[in-house]
């Protein structure tokens, strides 16, 4: 058969505005729609966060997009639940602060209505999002480190399935059944390789080995973590020795400073919050992060 191959976009108004830009999207229950997230203010990323909103259109392509959430919220991912009664939604307040809390809003379909936000109380980065049977299965960060939880639909109570103080878990794939997770692993001393996780045995097995006979000629020694505390905030740092190390020896130390708010323009220090000494946490309480930038714009 020849694959015909269809714009969606060829009569959506969306497309047309200076700052169109397409995010996440999937299939509607019934086949006859795609759902996904927009942004037509791209043109304003150089001194705030673009905001997306959750659109529709006919894949038969002669409708035009409708905007489905009229709310104040700006929304990246989106799932359909297995039975295709709740859409969920990645949204946060839009504001202009640096960084945004990840929270999941559910939806009724196709009415998308009673906005309801699950597991309210998580308070922590969403890597990755995936539909399990009966709920949704989250990659999530936790004091440096990345792991597994999974919320019920009608609950939104929080479960670990997998992950503590290991590594990074950026991608995640679940089978119909959802007893059988796959999932990317990395972690410092340790490249990207793809694992399976069995919900049931809670058996681990790597089903990509593909940097083990490289990792085995080094000598690479565990990162070490440890805290400090600023401003009564505690700050995650981690200490990572040479291969080979003799601690009889002394080394040149090399000192990476991780958070600075991006710069507004190239005239500006990348670096200068870096060394400020703000926290991530005293980011997110910036009123205006451009007036913050611009008294570093001199930093030396």
């Amino acid at each position: 058969k020849t694959l015909k191959v269809q714009n969606l976009f060829a009569a959506c108004d969306l497309v047309k505005e200076q700052g169109f830009g397409l995010g996440a999207y999937e299939f509607s229950p019934n086949q006859k729609d795609v759902v996904f997230t927009a942004s037509t203010d791209l043109t304003t990323a150089a001194f705030q966060n673009p905001s997306y909103k959750i659109y529709s259109i006919a894949l038969s392509g002669r409708a035009v997009e409708r905007l489905l959430v009229t709310d104040e919220l700006d929304y990246s991912q989106i799932k359909f639940s297995r039975d295709g009664n709740y859409l969920v939604g990645i949204g946060n307040a839009k504001s202009n602060k640096v960084y945004y809390g990840s929270h999941l809003y559910r939806f009724n379909f196709p009415s998308m209505s009673n906005r309801i936000e699950l597991a309210a109380n998580l308070d922590r980065p969403i890597n990755a999002l995936e539909v399990i049977p009966h709920g949704l299965l989250l990659s999530i960060e936790d004091k440096g480190y990345d792991k597994l939880v999974k919320i019920d639909w009608e609950k939104g109570e929080v479960q670990q399935v997998l992950g503590a103080n290991l590594g990074a878990l950026p991608a995640i794939s679940v089978n119909e059944a959802g007893d059988q997770i796959a999932y990317n692993f990395e972690k410092v001393n340790a490249p990207l390789e793809v694992y399976t996780f069995n919900t049931q045995s809670h058996k681990i097995s790597a089903l990509s080995k593909a940097n083990d006979v490289s990792l085995t000629k080094l000598d690479l020694a565990r990162p070490e973590e440890f805290w400090t505390v600023s401003r009564g905030k505690n700050i995650r740092s981690v200490l990572i020795k040479p291969a080979h190390f003799d601690p009889t020896k002394k080394y040149p130390l090399f000192v990476l400073m991780h958070g600075a708010t991006l710069p507004i323009s190239e005239k500006w220090k990348p670096d200068a919050l870096a060394v400020s000494g703000f926290t991530r946490e005293d980011h997110e309480g910036f009123d205006d992060p451009t007036k913050v930038i611009q008294m570093y714009r001199d930093w030396e």
